[in-house]
């Protein structure tokens, strides 16, 4: 019986101090994003079936 609440108290407290490391580390994130934001746009690639419906617009 012991036994069993120990274990049921370890998954508990396990679960537990995931919730809390994963609340601080997006804390962290969103802290960090907000201190050092993107300053350049990163032009989109043109995807190859853009492309190859351009092609087909073009030739025929």
């Amino acid at each position: 019986m012991k036994g069993g609440l120990l274990i049921i108290l370890y998954m508990v407290i396990t679960a537990g101090s995931f919730i809390i490391v994963a609340n601080y580390n997006r804390e962290k994130l969103l802290k960090h994003q907000q201190e050092h934001p993107v300053k350049e746009q990163v032009k989109q690639r043109s995807s190859l079936e853009g492309k190859i419906k351009k092609w087909r617009k073009d030739t025929f």
